[in-house]
């Protein structure tokens, strides 16, 4: 069974990278399904989930490392689709299904994500955090991944499909540190950097 009949596991689903490969794209979804706040899941949803998680199995085959879907965000109220802990990094994964452009919108959408994990995650503070913006109808992908800010943290890189493992595979391979474990990652306390905490601090440190 899936980590995600554990509620301390902030998503839906989630398991190792082997776990996930070797279980049918229905038996995933019917887990999704049963973790989403409505009970009737319209097509469309099933659709891109099984679109998502087709792409996913191409990108991670031969990978060691932990598979989160619909990874909860509270600060903005929504779920990441797709979260992949492998190696020393974590990368954060929105899919746009069916679109073949990054829109403004999507990129701003995945560099937010990053920035929470990166920020308000306890166990994402102190390791690399590289954005992936997967447009499912594109036909190009980003040659390489931006240079990486000083918090760890790097500009979403924008994949076709058929770009996603190499994105991953050139994060591993640019990212330092530890081999990160996804179990005790995805079960890490929602909680602000030291900086954001002193930054709420001083905005308020005038008010009565």
């Amino acid at each position: 069974m899936p980590a995600a009949a554990d509620g301390r596991v902030p998503a839906f689903y989630s398991a190792g990278i082997d776990d996930f490969l070797g279980t049918s794209d229905p038996t995933v979804v019917g887990y999704l399904s049963s973790r989403h706040v409505h009970a009737d899941i319209d097509t469309r949803q099933v659709a891109a989930w099984t679109e998502q998680l087709q792409i996913l199995r191409g990108a991670l085959v031969g990978l060691t490392g932990t598979v989160f879907l619909e990874f909860e965000v509270p600060r903005l109220g929504s779920r990441i689709d797709a979260v992949v802990v492998a190696g020393p990094a974590v990368f954060p994964i929105e899919f746009k299904c069916g679109e073949q452009q990054f829109t403004v919108a999507a990129h701003n959408q995945a560099w937010d994500y990053a920035l929470d994990l990166k920020n308000f995650h306890l166990a994402s503070h102190a390791v690399p955090v590289l954005p992936i913006l997967v447009a499912t109808g594109a036909t190009r992908s980003d040659e390489s991944w931006l240079p990486m800010h000083a918090d760890g943290s790097r500009p979403p890189r924008h994949c076709a499909p058929g770009g996603l493992a190499r994105a991953i595979a050139d994060g591993i391979a640019l990212s330092p540190g530890p081999d990160i474990s996804g179990v005790p990652w995805g079960r890490s306390a929602y909680q602000p950097t030291p900086t954001i905490v002193e930054a709420a601090r001083a905005l308020y440190s005038r008010h009565t």
